[in-house]
């Protein structure tokens, strides 16, 4: 009981709602548009229940839709606190005392979409990195409907590694190939004497 719980979340989603827990990540795991409906409904009565019983709020609260209102379930029941998993993170390998002086930031993830502003890393690291004008630029894996929304919370530039139609197989398999191609062609574009591949 007297331990302090902390949770690392990156994303600033509600429980429920059209941008709570069920709306914006479930048709990613598979979900029906009418399986989305019916969790949602679920999450809202599991809050109300929550609120009912012990007068804890947490529905509309930030980040209490993460993984899938996890986050709701431990601010209610064990009193935990919320913190930005980047911000845990950036804090831990000393991002912002090695900024100054930066010329460009890379960052990445699998996949950038319409998620991603929500306050995923690419986000995170970007408006730490605004703090002290430095650029970022998004490397990913793929990029997918929403992506450009990203632009808005500070990412420069945003670039795909897939080099064309392939399969996810094909795509695993080139993988490393794939990153290094791209990283490299970013550099080149961005300084005038980049470093040799």
């Amino acid at each position: 009981k007297n331990t302090q719980i902390t949770v690392a979340c990156d994303v600033a989603n509600p429980l429920y709602g059209k941008t709570g827990a069920a709306y914006v990540y479930s048709a990613q795991k598979g979900a029906s548009d009418r399986q989305i409906k019916h969790l949602d409904d679920g999450l809202r009565n599991m809050s109300a229940i929550i609120k009912r019983t012990s007068g804890n709020d947490i529905g509309g609260l930030p980040g209490s839709g993460a993984a899938g209102g996890l986050a709701a379930g431990l601010i209610a029941f064990t009193g935990a606190k919320l913190k930005k998993g980047i911000d845990i993170v950036i804090d831990a390998c000393n991002f912002k005392q090695i900024l100054p002086g930066t010329d460009l930031v890379l960052t990445g993830e699998g996949q950038t979409d319409y998620q991603t502003a929500f306050g995923k890393v690419p986000v995170g690291i970007a408006v730490a990195a605004a703090m002290e004008n430095v650029p970022v630029i998004c490397i990913s894996g793929s990029l997918r409907t929403g992506f450009e929304d990203v632009y808005d919370k500070g990412i420069k530039a945003i670039f795909s590694i897939t080099p064309g139609p392939v399969t996810l197989e094909e795509s695993i398999k080139d993988a490393e190939k794939n990153i290094i191609d791209t990283t490299c062609n970013v550099i080149k574009t961005y300084f005038n004497d980049p470093p040799v591949k």
